[in-house]
């Protein structure tokens, strides 16, 4: 079964757009290829067939003619042919932000080693490859280009070829899109030009190709107005990324997914897809933070067993901040709150002097990490409570010096939690100092 391929219109243009540089027009040819875009280059197309009496079907039934010849094969099997059809499927969407720049026709007219379709063909699909990974350009460890580049590329050349030899398309058609092409770059001429210029005139580093330098120009451009701050910035990124890219040629001596995440950048980077190497490294923190945390949290959870072994109130309460730190790096009172109660509970539950001293310290920590008016009385209150229930609880000389610290905590805590500013915290406290009176009352 053939293929219906619906991505030949985009194709027409590209190919009677850029066939100035075919036939010798490559100085008029430029404007076309920067300014206009596909998407105008796919109207003037159309206007162009009906002004001249061309049939445009005509000049895509060639096409689809000469892929056909390539592609719809008895040996190509069905898992196949669906990937060809999905990628026909993304050249449409695609190719319509695809077109080439003046910058990279002008360096295709002084490449060598490929023909003219070739070059236009790899350059296009190079862009194709920034919007799907489909399209993704190989590397040494993947070998082969895939199926959907592959298919691109051809589909691309094949475009090309066609209208060079239909001379109506390519002479007629070509002289319109040129005029077009010609109007609107003197409208859209901008900063990006001179930029480059300036760049490729003292070229930052010949381990830079040339599309490189234009990704990092075109984005330089959006933001840097002076031509020579510009300039410096791209140096500077350009310096970046060859740092990088010998990074990515050694082992971190941290972990292979730190060593992956490197290489997988600097792979991207050698595409010039510099937002899916940022991704790439996003997903990466994301990974490792996770992993981490959840070390840290099985790592503080083995310390406060073994504080709670040793029974050793002070590195329990040492270890249950920094566990709390984990999730909450700037502490606050407010969270160390919540952990005093949950060790006063288990005091109350178990019967456990360990866990009350657990809670004397960290109301002692509350204390020092208190910003606001009502963290530090709510501090003072806990210092008060966890001190009073500890002295009644062991009772004795050293309940007593508890209660007297609770008394003074409480007591701390109404200067603060004042009757007409906070009648409820006043209250309470009020009722927690009145009770420990009672209890030292001979």
């Amino acid at each position: 079964m053939a293929f219906a391929l619906k991505s030949l219109e985009h194709l027409t243009a590209i190919g009677c757009g850029l066939a100035a540089a075919a036939v010798g027009a490559l100085d008029a040819g430029l404007a076309a290829g920067a300014a206009i875009g596909i998407a105008a280059l796919t109207s003037q197309f159309r206007e162009g067939c009906a002004r001249h009496g061309l049939d445009e079907a005509d000049l895509m039934g060639k096409m689809q003619l000469a892929l056909l010849r390539k592609w719809d094969r008895h040996d190509l099997s069905q898992a196949d042919r669906d990937i060809i059809t999905l990628a026909d499927a993304a050249m449409t969407a695609h190719l319509p932000s695809c077109m080439l720049t003046r910058h990279e026709l002008a360096q295709i007219s002084i490449s060598a080693g490929e023909s003219y379709p070739q070059r236009v063909s790899r350059l296009i699909t190079n862009q194709l490859a920034l919007r799907d990974t489909m399209f993704a350009v190989p590397t040494e460890r993947d070998g082969l280009e895939s199926l959907a580049r592959r298919f691109a590329r051809d589909t691309i050349e094949s475009a090309l070829a066609v209208v060079r030899e239909d001379k109506d398309y390519a002479i007629l058609l070509t002289v319109d899109l040129l005029m077009a092409g010609n109007q609107a770059h003197a409208v859209t001429h901008n900063k990006l030009d001179d930029i480059l210029a300036a760049v490729l005139a003292a070229r930052p580093s010949p381990a830079v190709s040339d599309d490189t330098l234009f990704e990092i120009s075109r984005r330089v451009s959006k933001t840097i107005d002076d031509i020579d701050d510009a300039v410096r910035q791209i140096h500077a990124a350009v310096d970046e990324l060859l740092e990088l890219r010998e990074r990515a040629k050694h082992q971190t001596n941290l972990s292979d997914q730190i060593d992956d995440a490197l290489r997988s950048m600097a792979e991207r980077n050698n595409r010039n897809q510099f937002d899916d190497a940022a991704e790439v490294g996003e997903k990466a923190w994301v990974a490792l933070a996770e992993r981490q945390k959840a070390e840290l949290l099985a790592l503080s959870d083995m310390m406060i067993t073994q504080s709670r072994i040793r029974t050793d109130a002070k590195a329990l309460a040492r270890w249950t901040e920094q566990q709390l730190r984990i999730d909450h790096p700037v502490l606050s009172a407010t969270q160390l709150f919540a952990a005093i109660d949950r060790h006063r509970g288990n005091a109350q539950t178990q019967g456990l002097v360990l866990e009350q001293d657990v809670a004397i310290l960290l109301a002692d920590r509350a204390l020092t990490l208190a910003q606001t008016d009502w963290e530090l009385g709510a501090a003072q209150d806990y210092r008060g409570l966890t001190a009073s229930e500890q002295g009644e609880r062991i009772g004795g000389e050293a309940g007593s010096a508890l209660l007297d610290r609770a008394i003074a905590a409480f007591k701390a805590a109404l200067k603060i939690r004042t009757r007409n500013l906070v009648p409820t915290d006043w209250a309470m406290t009020q009722n927690n100092l009145g009770r420990v009176d009672k209890r030292l009352q001979p």
